[in-house]
């Protein structure tokens, strides 16, 4: 005996076509879609059509009648095309944002190393040694603690210390 063959599109259809009808009339078979309704938050949307028809919702991808119905019921969200990235261009936009964050990198570095050399010479100049054990405040009484706490003071210092005490150019 051969097993009858349906035509499972129509069946589908059918099936939901019936959830949409009892859904409208708030009468939801889907023990998920009672308790939406019990709690007031049932609404129509393209899940629960599929739950109150007892199939997948991916019925809507694999069959275009019923996302035509769904769709003509309920409405339709514009698609998204996805379209594959420009390989290339990409390469090039993060190589150009890679040798301008390489560039600033590298002025960073170099404004680094002036600071070091400009603090190495305020201590000759003034006398004054940093610290370099972790158990002193780096913050207390040398340049080097003064210029991470506050470069404007020590660029201040070295100035009053060019123009002389009295704070007149000597030169």
């Amino acid at each position: 005996m051969k097993a009858e063959v349906l035509d499972t599109d129509s069946d589908m259809l059918k099936d939901f076509k019936h959830a949409y009808a009892r859904l409208k009339d708030h009468k939801p078979e889907n023990v998920e879609n009672i308790e939406l309704m019990r709690v007031g938050k049932l609404r129509i949307n393209k899940l629960t059509l599929a739950r109150e028809a007892c199939h997948s919702r991916t019925n809507y991808l694999k069959h275009d009648d019923i996302l035509k119905y769904a769709e003509s019921k309920i409405g339709s969200r514009p698609r998204v095309t996805h379209e594959a990235p420009d390989i290339e261009g990409a390469n090039r936009e993060l190589r150009s944002q890679n040798r301008s964050l390489q560039k600033d990198l590298d002025d960073m570095r170099t404004q680094n190393a002036e600071l070091i050399s400009y603090i190495h010479f305020l201590e000759k100049e003034h006398k004054v040694v940093v610290r370099d054990t972790l158990s002193e405040n780096p913050f207390m009484g040398s340049i080097a603690g003064r210029a991470r706490k506050n470069p404007a003071a020590v660029r201040d210092m070295s100035k009053r210390a060019k123009l002389g005490k009295s704070g007149k150019d000597t030169g």
